[in-house]
């Protein structure tokens, strides 16, 4: 908080007399607004600022103390966080927009990197399951036409065996149904058994992609968890800020013997003993 900037009536773009809706709206606009400055520092700063000037005027005892100081000429104001030129030297206020303009380039750098590495990611993440069904097929091509071969070998050897024990005087008829039926059998154990194993196959490339999902959702779960503690971290560190103004608040006004805005600004046990002791005293 700075003398020489802005109130925080001139912050939001309203006058001392805005209602409560008339701040929430600008509110929400300024928030929107400074969400698209590329500086990550500036912009966490402004909004850093924005969300202490809301709290100071969205409470009404904070605002009143606020209007009765704005009135005595004592309001706080405050200064915005943006590069400014050093006096005298134009030269330098290029180089700061050089520099931003560099940072903004590098991040926007950053991000298409990321970007493309993620596109990649997801790309070989397709090419791999892609490569690991093919794969599966074609062993399971092989073992069939493997299996096949084992069949009809067994065949050969089974009809050699029957025509030797039969004296090779087998009726060409029984011996084309007899052939017919063992081709039948072939096929339907054939046909059995592929199917198993393209099952199996199948199921087994279904699970490693399931298991490279479930890798890849508790990585972003993760992320999120780490996104969550730094904005609870952000949260707490406003809060304080806050907390730390009002204290210095309180005790300016008890200096100054202003007991009655001191105890609307009191919050513990400890403050309103203070005030109460300050009345009776006097002082």
């Amino acid at each position: 908080m700075s003398r020489s900037g802005k109130t925080l009536y001139a912050l939001f773009g309203v006058t001392p007399t805005a209602d409560q809706a008339l701040l929430d709206a600008q509110y929400l606009a300024l928030q929107k607004q400074l969400g698209e400055i590329i500086d990550p520092v500036q912009r966490r700063r402004r909004l850093e600022q924005l969300d202490e000037a809301y709290q100071q005027l969205s409470n009404p005892i904070r605002r009143k103390i606020y209007d009765a100081s704005l009135q005595a000429g004592e309001a706080q104001t405050v200064q915005l966080h943006q590069p400014r030129p050093a006096a005298g030297s134009g030269k330098r206020f290029d180089g700061g927009s050089r520099s931003l303009l560099t940072i903004g380039l590098v991040l926007l750098g950053v991000f298409i990197l990321g970007y493309l590495y993620f596109a990649w990611r997801q790309q070989s993440t397709v090419d791999s399951y892609r490569q690991t069904i093919e794969t599966a097929q074609q062993r399971a091509f092989s073992m069939q036409e493997k299996f096949q071969q084992q069949q009809q070998d067994q065949e050969a050897r089974m009809m050699a065996a029957e025509r030797e024990a039969s004296g090779g005087t087998s009726p060409a008829w029984n011996e084309a149904e007899y052939k017919a039926k063992q081709e039948q059998e072939r096929r339907t154990r054939e046909n059995d058994d592929w199917a198993r194993r393209m099952s199996a196959e199948q199921q087994r490339a279904v699970h490693e992609a399931e298991y490279k999902e479930k890798q890849r959702r508790q990585e972003r779960e993760r992320e999120n968890r780490q996104e969550e503690a730094q904005q609870q971290r952000d949260h707490d560190e406003a809060a304080n800020r806050i907390e730390n103004e009002r204290s210095q608040q309180f005790s300016k006004l008890m200096a100054e013997k202003r007991f009655d805005e001191a105890r609307r600004l009191a919050k513990t046990s400890y403050e309103f003993e203070r005030v109460k002791n300050a009345e009776a005293r006097g002082y």
